[in-house]
């Protein structure tokens, strides 16, 4: 059995404003070409990446002056971490509507949380007087 191995870790604050996503997606998609992640998990995460990072803009910061957006990376050997945190105050995951069900296809959107999981091996959302933050991670092998 192999030794798991950091191979990269960072952060970036950012203002909570859709203009930064591409700004993230250039930051991420870079370290992950760097570290070699193949093309189609690549794709995967960096689909997981906007998700969450939209979502913190558009509904946990939404509210707040001057708000900004955490974004945390680790990729070790096995597996990539992403943890997105804003000051949002939160909301419960399990009460999303399945955007699956027939009465939610046309309605355009609602598919964030959705599609984070489908696409993640495992997903923890926080909830704490700071904000909320969601932890995505995905294996390597």
């Amino acid at each position: 059995m192999s030794e798991v191995r950091l191979l990269y870790r960072d952060h970036l604050r950012i203002p909570a404003t859709l203009e930064e996503l591409q700004h993230v997606y250039s930051w991420a998609e870079e370290h992950f070409i760097q570290v070699g992640i193949d093309e189609s998990r690549r794709f995967d995460i960096m689909l997981a990446l906007s998700e969450a990072v939209t979502n913190a803009i558009r509904h946990g910061s939404s509210e707040l002056h001057n708000a900004t957006v955490d974004i945390e990376v680790e990729v070790t050997t096995e597996t990539v971490t992403l943890t997105i945190k804003d000051r949002g105050t939160g909301f419960d995951p399990d009460e999303l509507p399945d955007p699956t069900h027939e009465h939610n296809l046309y309605i355009p959107n609602g598919r964030g949380v959705y599609l984070i999981r489908t696409l993640a091996d495992d997903v923890h959302f926080n909830f704490s007087s700071d904000g909320t933050s969601i932890t995505v991670n995905f294996r390597l092998q």
